[in-house]
């Protein structure tokens, strides 16, 4: 997240890594991060949701790709010190062994303005219809993207799109056995 001849107060990797944590404590918006700023003897400095802003309209095409590689890398790293491995995923009962099961699911996301890319959903509403990857067998967010609501529930070039993503994200030792599964009501 580096660039040439512009050091900033606040390191933009570390403002993203404050934005997971802030998701990851419940937070629902930006101005969320404040609630981290009242944390910052066990954190640190942390940025100002104007900070935030700017960090994440500075994420190019390029610096995403960069952030998936270290996702990987640091997932990769995670998962070769798991006590006893990977743990199993269960399918009908069923223990699967080393098998990595990738789960693919839409959801509706309704807002209540006219956001950028928002339109009309199937459920009669109005929002976003993401699509996202999670390892069954961790529990781990791999990948999604975000549609507009009127995006298809089953369009293939879309689960294509985030499955090549979410299986990027799975160590190459463990791409061997995958199953997907995919809630095609």
């Amino acid at each position: 997240m580096t660039r040439r001849r512009f050091i900033p107060v606040h390191d933009r990797g570390r403002v993203l890594i404050d934005v997971a944590v802030m998701l990851a404590d419940g937070g629902e918006s930006i101005s969320d991060i404040g609630v981290l700023r009242h944390q910052s003897e066990a954190l640190g400095p942390v940025a100002s949701a104007p900070t935030v802003w700017r960090t994440l309209d500075e994420i190019t095409a390029g610096k995403r790709k960069k952030i998936q590689v270290a996702r990987a890398r640091t997932r990769r790293h995670v998962w070769s010190r798991l006590p006893g491995g990977v743990p199993a995923s269960a399918c009908a009962g069923r223990d699967l062994g080393s098998t990595v099961v990738l789960d693919v699911d839409a959801t509706i996301v309704v807002t209540h303005s006219e956001k950028e890319h928002a339109a009309p959903t199937y459920k009669r509403t109005f929002g976003y219809h993401p699509i996202g990857v999670w390892c069954d067998n961790t529990t781990e967010f791999l990948a999604a993207s975000l549609r507009p609501g009127n995006a298809g529930s089953n369009t293939a070039a879309d689960h294509i799109d985030v499955l090549g993503q979410a299986i990027a994200q799975v160590p190459a030792n463990h791409r061997r056995e995958l199953l997907i599964r995919s809630d095609g009501a």
